[in-house]
This record gives structure tokens, C-alpha cells and sequence, in this order.
């Protein structure tokens, strides 16, 4: 369930529902609809297994302890499963009910029910913890801190603004890079890490339980391309930490003499950016087809080198522009806006450079195979997803402010 709402209601200039900001105009007002708690594209986070699993290998080993824990999860995530569907039932009918009345009165009644589910499920999540706690011994109770900054970091990053700083590096070298964590100069590096940003993340959580003290609307008058930015803190903090994630991996990189980590890094931050194209899905299914001659299999082992090489660094250049779009935004988080007009942005030239080399792959299979070899391989859309939100006309393209 996210907590803001993100509905972008009107472009004031335009005069329409659903009207389009121009990179053109220097001064465009839109009113938009969201929490006032600043979010990501993931919201908070919410308690998950795997939370409770890391959590539970920080402070023991003992099965009994760890069996005990997970019990009291399964009971938390049936009353939250409870709550979940009484909050989705109460949004049905607000909404309902405001097809008929006043939008804004709507859009209150779903936010006081999204924040009085949110601040339930942070107190069972409370009482959660207390419970975990109070079953360790003595010396498990030395290892509570690290437990406790490791929730914080589940619940914490999903809401973080920039994509870089949503990554929890230490789950991501422990997860891929096991063997790493043997090393007592990456382990050192992951706990200065862990402790940096828990600083940071509270330093954050002070903000943005100031920003929803100080405001009493549900609506937002915003400027695009003003100066105007109530989330200018939150972005600052946000980069700090973009920045100690980057420190930390290079340094772990400078340990393994790969930079591997830095490749994972950026694919985990970035997974729109990494995720698989069509033409690189039907090469490898190319690769299993089971009659193919060894001719044929070289010029396809050609092609995938071929491609790999020029395939990574026009990702590289994609997940640099979107890090930058990240970076110059200051539009809210948790909204959809269509920006029309004007000159195509440097991410949308990246994603289009790496849609062509898709293209030039399926052009290059169709070339080296058969048509009953080219019939056995997935069957395209018709068009990459993201193809779907560039125009044929004019340049435009929807973007998700925070991520």
C-alpha cells in the first residue's frame, strides 16, 4: 500500500485533466494530489520473510528462537493481511462515494485511512520487535543494534528518492558475492556502510515528521522548472547517501580488483534499465536450440560478444541519465507526469539507443537462422514496453518522478 497518493489532477495552464508540462515553458503550475509524507517509487517498506530472516541471522543461531520468530511474523502478517483488506474496502467506498461529491473530501478520507493502516502496521511491527527481543540472552542482546538498523533499512529505502540510494549494498554483496563476505576488510567496509546510513536514515525520518507536522492540506501548488521544492532536504540526504553507496562499493571493489560489485550495483538500482530486451531474450534462446550446426553456433556466440560489448556501455549511459533526471528533479515524488514538447531528454536518447541495438539483434538472428529456427524463439510484443511511451509525432515521454 503506498502512502501517497500520487494522482496528478490538472495542468493550470493547459486547462485540462491530464494535460502535458512542457520542457519549453519555464513556468508551468500543476496542482497535484499526495501525501504529504515525501515517498519513492516503493513507499515505506513493509516487514517482509526475508527482513525477519536477516534479522534473525544477525542474533542467533538457535532453531528454536529462530522458529519462535517466525511464529510471531505468520501472526503479524495475518493481521496485517486483516487490515489490508479492510483499508482496500474503505477505499472502494470513498471512492464511490466521491464520484458523486467533492474530489478533495475523497481524496482526505483515503488518506486518513492509508496513515491510520500505516500507523497500525508500525505498531504491530513494534510489538514485533519487542517480542524478538525479549527472548534473547544476554550476549544476543549485544547484536540488537545491528538488528535494529537493519529493520530501519527495510522499512527506509524503498521510500528514498534516488535509485542508487534504494539499494541495500550489504544484502547485495551478501546475496552475490558470499564469498566476499569472509573478508574482514569488506565486512568493516558494510559495517561503517550500515552504521553511515542508519545516521543518515534517522537524520531523513526527523525531516519528513516535520514536513507532515507543518502541513495540514492534501493539495500541492508546484512549479515546474521554479525554484519551489518542499522535498529540497530530503534530496540533499538522499544524494549523501547515493554518494556512501558508491564510496563503499568502489571500496569493496578495490578489494575483489573487479568491479563486479559496481556492475550489481547499478543493475539493482537501475532494473528498468538492465531488464532483458526482446532481442536478448530470443539470442538466448537462440543459443539453446538443439539443432544448431557449429557454424551456426559461432556466428550466434559472435553476435552475443558483439552485442555484450556494445550493450553495457549504452546501459552504462542509460543508468547515468536516469541518475541525473533523479538528480535535477524537483517535481514531488509519487507522481505520473507527461512532459510533451521540446527536445527528446538524455535518458529518453538512451533508452532509444539501447531499443535499437535490440532491434539490430533481431535483425541479425533473422539473418543467421532459419524461419523454423526463428519459430521456435519467444514471440515478440510487437513493441518494446518501453517504445510505448514514445511518440511517433512529437517528443514526448511519461516519466515516475523518484524513480
Amino acid at each position: 500500500m503506498r502512502s501517497g497518493l500520487g494522482l496528478v489532477l490538472g495542468v493550470v495552464a493547459g486547462g485540462l485533466l491530464g494535460g502535458v508540462a512542457s520542457h519549453a515553458v519555464a513556468q508551468e503550475r500543476v496542482v497535484v494530489a499526495t501525501s504529504t509524507t515525501a515517498v519513492g517509487p516503493g513507499s515505506t517498506g513493509r516487514m517482509t520473510r526475508e527482513l525477519v530472516e536477516r534479522m534473525a541471522n544477525v542474533l542467533t543461531r538457535d532453531e528454536i528462537q529462530r522458529e519462535v520468530a517466525m511464529d510471531l511474523f505468520r501472526e503479524l502478517s495475518s493481521t496485517k493481511q486483516e487490515l489490508g483488506d479492510a483499508l482496500r474496502a474503505g477505499i472502494e467506498s470513498a471512492r464511490i462515494e466521491g464520484n458523486d461529491g467533492d474530489i478533495a473530501e475523497m481524496v482526505g478520507k483515503i488518506r486518513g485511512q492509508s496513515e491510520a493502516y500505516n500507523s497500525r502496521v508500525r505498531e504491530l511491527e513494534g510489538t514485533f520487535m519487542e517480542d524478538v527481543r525479549a527472548m534473547l540472552t544476554e550476549e544476543q542482546e549485544q547484536d540488537w543494534a545491528g538488528a535494529e538498523r537493519l529493520y530501519r533499512r527495510g522499512i527506509r529505502l524503498p521510500s528514498l528518492l534516488r535509485a542508487q540510494a534504494r539499494v541495500d549494498v550489504d544484502a547485495l554483496v551478501r546475496d552475490e558475492f558470499e564469498e566476499a563476505v569472509a573478508d574482514e576488510n569488506i565486512t568493516e567496509a558494510l559495517e561503517r556502510w550500515s552504521i553511515q546510513l542508519d545516521s543518515m536514515l534517522l537524520e531523513r525520518q526527523r525531516k519528513v515528521d516535520a514536513m507532515d507536522d507543518g502541513n495540514d492540506g492534501v493539495f500541492q501548488e508546484l512549479v515546474i522548472g521554479g525554484t519551489e521544492d518542499p522535498y529540497k532536504d530530503l534530496r540533499e540526504i538522499d544524494a549523501r547517501i547515493v554518494t556512501l553507496g558508491e564510496q563503499t562499493v568502489r571500496s569493496i571493489a578495490g578489494v575483489l580488483e573487479d568491479d563486479a560489485i559496481e556492475q550489481a550495483w547499478l543493475r539493482k538500482a537501475f532494473t528498468r534499465v538492465y531488464r532483458e530486451t526482446q532481442g536478448e531474450k530470443r539470442l538466448a534462446a537462440a543459443l539453446e536450440l538443439e539443432d544448431l550446426s557449429d557454424e551456426l553456433r559461432e556466428q550466434l556466440d559472435t553476435l552475443s560478444t558483439q552485442h555484450e560489448r556494445e550493450g553495457g556501455p549504452a546501459r552504462q549511459r542509460w543508468a547515468r541519465a536516469e541518475s541525473e533526471r533523479e538528480e535535477e528533479s524537483v517535481l514531488p515524488p509519487g507522481v505520473s507526469v507527461m512532459i510533451s514538447g521540446g527536445s527528446e531528454s538524455p535518458s529518453a536518447k538512451a533508452r532509444d539507443a539501447v531499443n535499437e541495438l535490440s532491434d539490430k539483434l533481431e535483425r541479425r538472428l533473422a539473418s543467421i537462422l532459419s524461419a523454423e529456427q526463428l519459430a521456435e524463439l519467444p514471440k515478440g510484443a510487437g513493441e518494446n514496453v518501453e517504445g510505448l511511451f514514445r511518440a511517433r509525432e512529437a517528443q514526448s515521454e511519461m516519466i515516475r518522478i523518484g524513480g
